[in-house]
């Protein structure tokens, strides 16, 4: 069977429909006779496949028989499809505030926003900060890690996919040193494995949108 992409709307079933009408009646199928059938299909125009058994380029209906028709899609159609894009948010006020999806899918690729340490609206194990807001305690690098990673898990999961998925990883840390040693256990513990297979860069920053915040991780996944 050759399989390509298939157009399945109204009009594709009608034309399934006609064709269990030949198949009901025991009759063979040919390519011509088909061909009248998809006319009405936007898009349609070369009969690529056929599900069932082939004898000299017609279809004997058979109870084997999944689908009769597939129609080629227009490059309009095609460049659709792989442009189509998914958005996920959290609901966050900073989301409208800003101005940015924590998730966008185009094609197979995810892209994930930087994630934070947050639960809804609340921080979680946020940094202590002085008067002038500078983080006084790097303590909670390793729970505001995890964190970052579980948000990026819920998000993923709304696209059917999973931290398995993802390939590249971006850290942001007001401080590598305590990165460094939080980062190990933490991302083996989200990946589910002593060797995540993941691109992997740690940046340096001085500061995040939020003082108390520590780190932020961005990621990008590929299903």
């Amino acid at each position: 069977m050759l399989t390509k992409h298939m157009h399945w709307d109204a009009d594709v079933q009608r034309v399934y429909a006609r064709h269990r009408e030949y198949r009901d009646n025991h009759l063979a199928i040919s390519g011509s006779q088909l061909r009248p059938l998809v006319s009405a299909v936007p898009g349609s125009g070369t009969i690529l496949a056929v599900s069932g058994t082939t004898t000299s380029g017609s279809l004997r209906p058979g109870p084997n028989i999944v689908l009769a028709v597939l129609t080629e899609l227009t490059f309009d159609d095609r460049n659709a499809m792989s442009n189509a894009r998914q958005v996920e948010s959290f609901g966050v006020p900073w989301e409208e505030s800003y101005g940015y999806v924590q998730a966008v899918k185009r094609g197979d690729t995810i892209y994930l926003s930087g994630q934070v340490a947050h639960d809804g609206t609340e921080l979680v194990a946020p940094a202590p900060v002085n008067d002038a807001g500078l983080v006084t305690d790097v303590a909670n690098m390793g729970e505001q890690l995890r964190q970052c990673y579980a948000n990026a898990a819920q998000l993923l999961r709304r696209f059917g996919a999973s931290l398995d998925d993802v390939v590249e990883e971006v850290i942001y840390a007001i401080d590598v040193d305590a990165a460094d040693a939080a980062a190990g256990p933490v991302r083996k513990e989200a990946y589910g494995r002593p060797d995540p297979q993941v691109a992997s860069t740690m940046i340096g920053t001085p500061r995040l949108a939020f003082r108390e915040l520590l780190v932020e991780v961005k990621f990008i996944a590929r299903v």
